[in-house]
């Protein structure tokens, strides 16, 4: 990182990933492909420093069939930007994470993981969510993505 004065610590950049709704996942393959995606993030789950990441899609499409050839993943998480005119520049925040991504195959834990985008996105109760949920769970794919690294970068007032 060449602002190294811009490099938010891994508990910072932990937060901003916590705090996200949505980022831009992409893939590799024969031409380039990125897709934005909501995720959520399993704190019972993956490393201490950095714990898993989920996403749902449907059962087939682009994302599964890269994602088959090649589990190399990237998300990028931009939780602030305010462009500042009288500046020429741009209050940002935002984390990009690399890993590996796998579908998540067992219908347990698949409910288990719609559960907790349930209940990140909405107030709804979990017999709410349940009741939302069963009749799609068998045409939902979820994703995880295991964090290989993370970095966060930010230009805020105090680094200006």
């Amino acid at each position: 990182m060449r602002r190294s004065d811009r490099r938010l610590s891994d508990t910072a950049t932990l937060a901003l990933l916590r705090q996200g709704a949505w980022g831009v996942l992409s893939l590799a393959g024969e031409s380039a492909y990125g897709v934005p995606v909501h995720y959520v993030i399993d704190d019972d789950a993956g490393d201490a420093q950095w714990p898993d990441i989920f996403f749902h899609c449907a059962p087939e499409g682009k994302k599964l069939d890269r994602i088959e050839k090649n589990p190399s993943v990237s998300l990028c998480v931009v939780s602030k930007a305010e462009v500042l005119p009288e500046e020429f520049s741009t209050d940002y925040a935002s984390a990009m994470v690399t890993g590996r991504a796998e579908i998540v195959r067992d219908a347990r834990e698949r409910l288990r993981i719609l559960r907790l985008f349930g209940q990140h996105f909405t107030p709804n109760s979990l017999e709410e969510i349940d009741a939302y949920i069963a009749p799609r769970l068998d045409r939902a794919c979820v994703v995880r993505i295991r964090p290989l690294e993370a970095s966060g970068k930010a230009r805020t007032g105090k680094n200006r």
